[in-house]
C-alpha cells in the first residue's frame, strides 16, 4: 500500500536550489583561475554561494518540525519511525566523515596518519551540523511532554 504524503513545495524548491548552488560552487571552485576570483562578479557569486549551508540547515529543521508534529506519538517514543530517523542521521554523519577521509586505507588511517590528516578527517561541515541539529531536536522531542501548537495550525 502506497501512502500519499502532502508535500510542501517551497521546501522542495529551496532544497533543489541549495543542491544546484552547492554543485555549481564546488565545480566552479575547482576550475576557476585566481585572476577570476578577484572580480566583482565572483564576489557576488561567492556571497550567493554563502547561503547554501544556511538553506540546508533551515530546510532540515523545517522538515523535521513538520514531520514530527504530524507523527508526534511515533517520534516521542522509541518506535520504528524514530529508529529509521536515527539510522538516517547516522548515515548522514558517516557520509560527512567519509567525504573528509585523507585516504581510503583503514590500516594507513590507524597507523600512518599525521595530526594534520586527522584534523582534515574531523573537520566539521554542513552535513555534520544538520545531523547534530536533528539529534538535538529529537532529544528535545523525547524530553517534551506534548507538542507545542504549530504556527501553521493556528492560521
Amino acid at each position: 500500500m502506497q501512502q500519499h504524503t502532502q508535500r510542501i513545495s517551497f521546501i522542495d524548491v529551496m532544497r533543489g536550489v541549495a543542491v544546484v548552488v552547492m554543485v555549481m560552487g564546488h565545480s566552479i571552485d575547482s576550475v576557476l583561475s585566481l585572476d577570476a576570483r578577484t572580480t566583482e562578479a565572483f564576489r557576488l557569486y561567492d556571497a550567493v554561494r554563502g547561503f547554501t549551508a544556511p538553506i540546508f540547515l533551515f530546510v532540515a529543521g523545517f522538515a523535521f518540525t513538520i514531520v514530527t508534529e504530524r507523527r508526534w506519538t511515533e517520534y516521542h517514543s522509541f518506535s520504528q519511525p524514530l529508529r529509521s530517523r536515527l539510522l538516517k542521521v547516522a548515515l548522514l554523519l558517516l557520509i560527512g566523515y567519509a567525504l573528509h577521509l585523507p585516504f581510503f586505507s583503514l590500516n594507513k588511517l590507524l597507523q600512518g596518519t599525521r595530526p594534520d590528516e586527522y584534523a582534515q578527517l574531523f573537520q566539521v561541515d554542513v552535513l555534520h551540523c544538520v545531523a547534530s541539529g536533528i539529534l538535538i531536536l529529537q532529544a528535545l522531542v523525547l524530553f517534551s511532554k506534548r507538542p507545542r501548537p504549530s504556527v501553521l495550525q493556528q492560521s
